[in-house]
Order: C-alpha cells, then structure tokens, then sequence
C-alpha cells in the first residue's frame, strides 16, 4: 500500500474531517508515519514542510511536494499514473464531452512540452482529478483539468484549481485558462472560484458541441487587453 492511499473521505456528506490541530493531531490522521519511514511526523519534519510548502495551508499540509488536506492529496503525477490518467480521461469524454475530440495520442495530449507540473489528485487509494500548469510566455495556464465523473461534487476541481493558483503565485507567473463552451459545469466552477472572464474567441473545431472559447484569468491578475471581445 502506497502512503498516500491512507488519505480518507469525510465522515458526513459535504463536510471534510476537522484538521485545524497541530503538526501530531494531522499525524494520526494518516498513521503518523513518514511515508518510507517508520518515524513520527511532526510540522517540521520533511515530509511535513519540504516541497516549499512548508506546513498548514489553506486547511491542508504540504507534504514532501504534495497536498493534504484530511481527505484528498495533491500529488505529483507520477510516470505510473499515466495510464490511469488515461482511463479516466476517456470516462470524462465519455461522459462529460471532455475533450471534445478525442486525441489521438492521450498519453502526449496530458503531457504538453510547455508544461510546468502536472498533478493528480488521489482519494480513497486512486487517482480521481487531474491538472497540468504550462507555462505561455511570462503567465502560466491551467489546462488538462478533470475529475473523475464518480467523484464530481466533492471539491476535488477547486482543489486542483486552487493548487495551480497557488503554483503560479509562487513562480511569480500571471495564471489563466480557457474553456469551450459547452462546458457549464466548469464555468461555473471558475466563477464561484473569482476567476474573472475577460474574452471570447469563435471556433470552427467544436462542431455542434461549442462554438467559442472562453478566457478566464484568476483573481487578482490584471492582464493586458482583458475587454471581451
């Protein structure tokens, strides 16, 4: 069993086990061991505040270049996951028409040469969310984002969300996305989230699925020529 397979789901529906304590209290929480270790954790050991995370954030910990938050981790992607990721990419498609064309190489598609970092997040012992941080000039962009259409309605998209805001924070990088259309669910996720829309653009690729793309930029960033057109 992997360390992070010990991360657990709220006790009552849409309310995440309480990890306000101590360094010790969120221990417990997972075992209490470091993962590879049969050591204690505690704030400041490495797991707890490596990474740049350095400790409680947000109502999660930074763990050795991961997210937890009681219930669901942020983690790098690991070459593992891939396929996985892959899997779960074509239920989306399946089920939520993302993407709208299916590529033809998948496995490149959720690794762009442009990339930043890529992440998954993993609940229950499996990967069920996504995200990948690609870097456009001197912003950043949040692209290949998705969750596994079982596990919508948990906050696992906010998570990885707000993990690229805070990313691109720390690389002192300007964050945006797009989004087609046809992709309520997922505006209205950056809305309530405050990222703000600041253009549409028509497209040709959408067929009878979407026919423009929508630019958000995250709270607070002011970009240059950010009137809707």
């Amino acid at each position: 069993m992997h360390w992070w397979q010990l991360s657990r789901r709220p006790q009552t529906a849409g309310r995440r086990p309480q990890t306000a304590g101590r360094g010790p209290r969120l221990a417990r929480g997972w075992g209490g061991l470091l993962p590879g270790s049969g050591r204690k954790a505690s704030p400041t050991s490495p797991a707890v505040a490596s990474g740049g995370a350095g400790g409680r954030r947000g109502g999660g910990w930074g763990l050795g270049g991961g997210w937890w938050d009681g219930w669901v981790l942020i983690r790098v992607r690991g070459e593992g996951d891939l396929g996985v990721c892959v899997e779960l990419l074509r239920a989306v498609h399946e089920r939520a028409g993302y993407p709208i064309n299916w590529p033809a190489d998948p496995r490149g598609w959720l690794t762009p040469e442009d990339r930043l970092g890529c992440w998954v997040a993993v609940s229950g012992g499996r990967v069920v969310g996504h995200v990948v941080l690609t870097g456009v000039g001197d912003g950043a962009e949040v692209e290949r984002l998705f969750v596994d259409p079982e596990a919508m309605g948990q906050g696992i998209g906010r998570r990885l969300l707000e993990h690229c805001v805070t990313t691109a924070a720390g690389l002192g990088r300007e964050l945006a996305l797009e989004v087609v259309d046809n992709r309520g669910a997922a505006v209205h996720l950056y809305r309530r989230a405050g990222w703000r829309e600041v253009r549409r653009t028509a497209i040709d690729w959408g067929g009878e699925h979407a026919s423009e793309l929508i630019r958000f930029v995250a709270p607070g960033t002011e970009l240059a020529g950010s009137d809707r057109s």
